[in-house]
């Protein structure tokens, strides 16, 4: 498969802040002047995987155009929003919720969040053991313009996600 450019789609880029770290949640979509639609999607997403993680500020929003590697701010309803509760641990900085799925041409797409306070027994939640997970893929699943994967095509969503540490975060946040 030929690899696309990174600028394939019109892109969302969530910022959000947990404790003293901030991360990047990337959603692919066919429209970014489609407001309303983008803030009801992220806020519905946020919310339903809210109970499994620690306090999460979104701190800002950038759109960026497909063709172009510039990304600018937006001032999106969901700018300011908390979700989930708790100040997150060293382990919950580098712990993530990580949503999979692939488009009808084969290309893989995730969206992952970091601040997962569960267990890791099995590194894997199904939406049959969890709510949260299940209530988010309906969410990544629900509107066929919005979580597409790079190549423009709307991705179909796996009913789990994958739930790991990030190498990077631990090295980072080691004592």
């Amino acid at each position: 498969m030929a690899p696309l450019s990174p600028y394939a789609t019109d892109r969302v880029i969530i910022d959000y802040q947990q404790g003293s770290l901030i991360h990047h949640l990337m959603m692919r979509c066919a429209d970014v002047s489609a407001i309303s639609l983008i803030e009801n999607s992220v806020g519905d997403f946020f919310t339903a995987i809210a109970a499994a993680i620690c306090a999460t500020t979104i701190v800002g929003a950038r759109a960026g155009n497909a063709g172009s590697s510039l990304t600018f701010p937006v001032p999106y309803g969901f700018v300011g929003l908390t979700y989930g509760s708790g100040v997150p641990s060293v382990e919950e900085g580098a712990t993530f919720m990580d949503f999979v799925g692939r488009s009808t041409d084969g290309r893989k797409v995730r969206a992952a969040v970091f601040g997962y306070q569960g267990g890791l027994s099995s590194f894997r939640l199904t939406a049959t053991e969890s709510t949260e997970v299940s209530d988010a893929v309906d969410v990544l699943n629900a509107e066929p313009s919005l979580w597409w994967a790079i190549g423009g095509l709307k991705a179909i969503w796996y009913p789990y996600a994958n739930i790991g540490y990030n190498a990077y975060w631990q090295r980072n946040l080691r004592s």
